[in-house]
């Protein structure tokens, strides 16, 4: 009797998270596929099938035989419906067969197509005799008492960290509408002036740990050491998620007032999505930075301890595809937050892109781990392009008359970089909002009109006059980098520095609420 695999994967799963465009029904959508993962998928009692892990809307199971398989299959995929969820299943008589080939769909349809739409969803009808008028699994993520097990875990953290326990109850918000009486602790905790970070993080390289697995050991992969890794992972991932929550609860305990008589306080960040390798977060604005240099920095640290015990026993690396480590990147979109989440996550999502892609170039050689790196944006309004497609347009231009490309922006950044990054915005801290305002359209400009504008700068601000000095040749914080055909191509950081700057200094304007 030849054993199988099965892996599931709750399809869609951003599409399910973000089906609901309300703050708290997204939420209750994360906490919902939390519970499935790890309590459903862990409580499922099915004989002969083995739990090998469940994590961020996936997990593998290895069944002693075809029929135990089936029987697991139709469990899962029950359970699935009840929490509203489409399941894919994949069979396999390796690993790597199951989670490539998940080609058996079960969307989830609703048990009665008459009726009314949800009057929350508008997506299922509802049967005249449901007086509320919403739907059963759109109810399920409305339910208060479903969290996810991180937020337990780390709500129970942050009153000892702050020595607050006994004091006060602390709060995720679930709602920051400073026009509805629920939002308005929910708006003040985030800085009151209708902003967030939408933070996305990814781990690097982490399809490359099977592959080079299964070269190590003959095209084979032992189910302990996947159990093992995937555990360690999800592990890694939840703790370095809240050493950066801690860190921002740190950096804002500072503006708490310590006599503070408030039983509940509302804190300035709020995880949507913590699980496998993946994080997104909702964080205040000026906090943002300080979440993601934590969460790299302890990813990275409690990998390389994880692998050190591994290594001691088996003899190898569990993280044998990036030499014993792991590194995580980030996408942070500053946007409003009236912007949808089903826009402003994706656009987050495609800054981590940007960040991982320049990671795998900066790795020291193919063993190695990604670098982790850091790319942001911010808007105002609404979202007009891509990130890639906007920086094409509004920071890079040919200049004919000297043959050179000026790029405005040298995104993304390691996270070295960042850091330096960091200090030089700190040095334009007192120039004024007229001047810093000025100076991408006054760069975005032929060689004559840059040449004046320098000139005026070199009288009242001149770090910043030497950092942009271009003559007699291009020196300060310009970098030369690979030439096109035609055109020398010089880059500075400069106007990433002052954007940095400019979302600090929104942020401290005074906002009654």
């Amino acid at each position: 009797m030849n054993s199988i695999y099965l892996c599931y994967d709750v399809k869609g799963i951003q599409n399910f998270i973000f089906r609901i465009p309300k703050l708290s029904y997204i939420i209750g959508g994360s906490a919902l596929i939390d519970r499935f993962d790890r309590t459903t998928i862990h409580g499922l009692k099915v004989s002969g099938a083995e739990l090998l892990f469940s994590a961020g809307g996936k997990g593998a199971f290895l069944c002693d035989s075809a029929d135990d398989a089936d029987k697991l299959k139709s469990e899962i995929v029950r359970l699935g419906h009840e929490f509203g969820l489409e399941i894919k299943i994949g069979l396999g008589a390796s690993f790597s067969e199951a989670s490539n080939t998940s080609d058996m769909t079960y969307p989830f349809l609703p048990e009665n197509f008459e009726g009314q739409p949800c009057e929350i969803s508008g997506l299922y009808p509802v049967d005249s005799k449901n007086k509320e008028g919403i739907h059963k699994v759109v109810s399920l993520r409305n339910d208060s008492s479903i969290k996810t097990s991180f937020e337990n875990d780390i709500i129970k953290r942050i009153g000892v960290f702050l020595n607050m326990e006994d004091i006060a109850s602390f709060e995720f918000f679930h709602n920051v509408d400073p026009n509805d009486k629920k939002g308005k602790e929910g708006s003040k905790a985030i800085g009151g002036r209708n902003r967030w970070a939408v933070i996305c993080m990814d781990g690097n390289d982490m399809g490359s740990q099977f592959r080079a697995y299964s070269e190590l050991h003959n095209g084979k992969i032992d189910r302990n050491w996947l159990k093992e890794m995937s555990f360690s992972l999800d592990e890694i991932t939840r703790n370095a998620c809240a050493d950066g929550i801690l860190e921002v609860v740190k950096e804002w305990k500072k503006s708490i007032n310590p006599d503070t008589k408030e039983k509940k306080i509302i804190l300035p960040v709020r995880p949507l999505v913590v699980g496998g390798d993946d994080i997104i977060v909702l964080c205040h604005v000026n906090y943002a930075f300080d979440f993601v240099n934590v969460v790299c920095e302890s990813f990275n640290k409690e990998s390389k301890k994880i692998n050190e015990i591994y290594k001691s026993k088996n003899k190898e690396n569990i993280w044998v595809g990036t030499d014993g480590e792991l590194t995580i990147s980030s996408g942070i979109f500053f946007c409003p937050v009236s912007l949808p989440l089903h826009t402003a996550i994706p656009y987050a999502e495609s800054l981590l892109s940007s960040a991982k892609s320049k990671g795998r170039e900066q790795r020291s050689n193919d063993n190695s781990a990604a670098v982790s790196c850091i790319d942001w944006e911010q808007v105002t309004d609404g979202v007009v392009d891509t990130p890639a497609g906007k920086r094409q347009r509004e920071f890079r231009f040919k200049d004919t008359n000297k043959n050179l490309v000026l790029e405005l922006t040298q995104k993304p950044y390691t996270l070295n970089e960042f850091r330096e990054l960091n200090e030089i915005s700190m040095k334009y801290y007192n120039i004024p909002s007229t001047t810093r305002n000025s100076i991408l359209s006054s760069i975005f400009s032929d060689s004559n009109s840059r040449l004046s504008f320098w000139s005026k700068l070199t009288k009242n601000h001149k770090d910043l006059a030497d950092d942009l000095k271009e003559y007699p040749e291009f020196t300060g914080k310009w970098r030369k980098e690979n030439p096109e055909k035609e055109f020398k191509v010089y880059s500075t950081p400069v106007i990433d520095a002052l954007q940095l700057l400019e979302e600090t200094k929104r942020m401290s304007y005074k906002t009654i609420l």
